[in-house]
């Protein structure tokens, strides 16, 4: 069964990774391919079935049926937030058998109102907690406290405690700006690249980029990168952007880190160096990056950078799937499908299938369709 090792494409290749701001959209989709066991299946079944139906025409003389052959296409998507390490087949094994029976618990009557009962007061501590949080900001913020505007601000930015209010976010951030809060004056930028509580203004925004990177600000650092890559509130210049990117990377910015393994990986902007586009995957994954964490798998599946090692790629696949990454989580049913850095595992293998199929991944969805008429003991 053939895994799917087209990595995420880099930065100015027409289908760029994921970052904000601004959006670029998804990648190209990957070529579908006729996992090997069952290609081999399918010719067999093919072959019988062609044998029997020629002895049958030449029997009864007659005209044989027919046969319809069905086609399959779809697209693709991905996102963050790292999933335990995997040590070893059991252990991967065990943890799928807790997810399993945490699913059937929920169609479990007493166990659900159960769980509900224990959510709801859990709810209600955390809205107690929050309110007095909010009370104690408020304070903080108008008695000029830099952190507490700043936060006061993202509450109104995203409606926590508070009614969403961009305006009146865009107004705390100001404050907090005031008295050089880097995270204020990012969000300012962000604000102003958005459009949300005040005009959209490209060149302001960068600038606000600016002020908060020249104060060593990771997520400004990453953001210029952006405005230069895309001239957006900046010359397009690809070279500044891949320094902005270093510089966010080398200050721990998971995407800046992400962005740096891309330009090694594919040669975008720098010499192309495999061995570097690894140590930097690794650096980003860790921090829980899916598509890092997806790129990384494909880089150990494939020995590109690293030497081949299948229970690895099979660790880092699983990482990102659990981050509902389309991608990783077809390379993992394939993983558990061909028993491949894993045990074999057929009820595992179509668990994940469907997850990636359901995201509109081409290949599981391709996949799925063969599988939905060949017995269980072929694969």
């Amino acid at each position: 069964m053939t895994l799917d090792f087209t990595k995420i494409p880099p930065p100015n290749s027409g289908y760029p990774p994921d970052h904000a701001p601004p959006g670029w959209g998804p990648p190209p989709p990957k070529k579908s391919r006729i996992p090997m066991a069952i290609a081999v299946t399918l010719i067999v079944l093919a072959a019988a079935a062609g044998a029997f139906l020629l002895g049958w025409l030449i029997s009864d003389k007659k005209t044989g049926p027919s046969v319809t052959k069905a086609e399959s296409a779809a697209a693709n998507s991905a996102l963050d937030n790292p999933a335990p390490s995997i040590s070893d087949e059991a252990g991967a094994d065990s943890m799928e058998s807790a997810a399993l029976e945490a699913d059937h618990a929920k169609t479990d009557p007493d166990a659900m109102e159960t769980a509900a009962l224990e959510a709801e007061e859990a709810n209600l501590e955390a809205e107690r907690a929050d309110a007095e949080a909010l009370e104690t900001t408020m304070l903080n913020a108008e008695s000029g406290n830099a952190n507490a505007q700043f936060n006061l601000g993202l509450r109104y930015d995203n409606g926590k405690g508070v009614e969403l209010d961009k305006a009146k976010a865009v107004e705390w951030y100001l404050k907090a700006a005031e008295r050089n809060h880097p995270a204020a004056i990012h969000n300012l930028g962000v604000s102003y690249f958005a459009g949300e509580g005040v005009e959209t203004d490209l060149a302001k925004a960068a600038e606000y980029f600016q002020r908060a990177a020249d104060l060593d600000f990771p997520p400004a650092q990453f953001s210029l990168g952006v405005c230069y890559d895309e001239g957006q509130g900046k010359p397009k210049d690809p070279q500044k952007a891949l320094e902005w990117y270093l510089k966010a990377a080398n200050n721990g910015h998971a995407k800046g880190q992400y962005y740096m393994a891309l330009a090694y990986d594919f040669g975008a902007g720098l010499e192309q160096d495999k061995q570097e586009a690894v140590k930097w995957y690794i650096k980003a994954a860790n921090q829980g990056l899916a598509t890092a964490q997806y790129n990384l798998g494909v880089s150990y599946d494939t020995g590109e950078g690293v030497e081949v090692d299948h229970k690895k790629a099979f660790e880092w696949y699983k990482k990102g799937a659990a981050q509902n990454h389309p991608g990783s989580q077809y390379n993992l049913a394939v993983c558990y499908l061909e028993g491949e850095g894993t045990a074999r595992n057929r009820q595992f293998g179509l668990k994940w299938l469907r997850k990636a199929a359901a995201q509109g991944h081409p290949d599981a969805v391709a996949l799925l369709k063969r599988l939905d008429w060949l017995p269980a003991a072929f694969f």
